[in-house]
């Protein structure tokens, strides 16, 4: 190639890559910055005893759950072997982002005080439909 020719090539490069650059500047366009540039929280949880993965897949999806209530752009919740990481960036409460995601499933039992008799007599099958229908007997 001729030196000319690569220097068309190299001028006409420049003028594409600072003409997108100040098309953006002018859009108001900023980039996504990440976890360690702009700021947030980083949590990694392990599980202590015995743990089958359905159980580590079944929190992966709670934690989703709670952090998309937050509202963070992008959160990273990910499993990497046996831990779970979870990355907000611009979290802006981080306290009650880190609470979030640190709060163990609890199972609440409750006494039944008064305790009815249930009618099963009273069920009846649609012969094409696999739902049960009860009806209250005293009707």
């Amino acid at each position: 190639m001729s030196r000319r020719r690569l220097s068309m090539t190299l001028l006409g490069l420049l003028v594409v890559v600072f003409g997108s650059l100040a098309g953006n500047l002018i859009a108001g366009n900023e980039p996504s910055l990440g976890l360690d540039l702009q700021g947030g929280v980083s949590v990694t949880q392990e599980p202590v005893g015995e743990f089958n993965t359905e159980s580590l897949d079944l929190a992966v999806e709670r934690i989703r759950e709670r952090v998309d209530s937050l509202g963070v752009a992008e959160p990273e919740i990910i499993r990497q072997g046996n831990a779970i990481v979870v990355n907000l960036p611009g979290v802006e409460n981080q306290d009650e982002a880190i609470r979030l995601v640190q709060v163990t499933g609890a199972v609440l039992l409750r006494p039944v005080l008064a305790s009815q008799a249930i009618d099963t007599s009273a069920t009846t099958v649609a012969p094409d439909a696999s739902t049960t229908v009860a009806t209250d007997a005293s009707m």
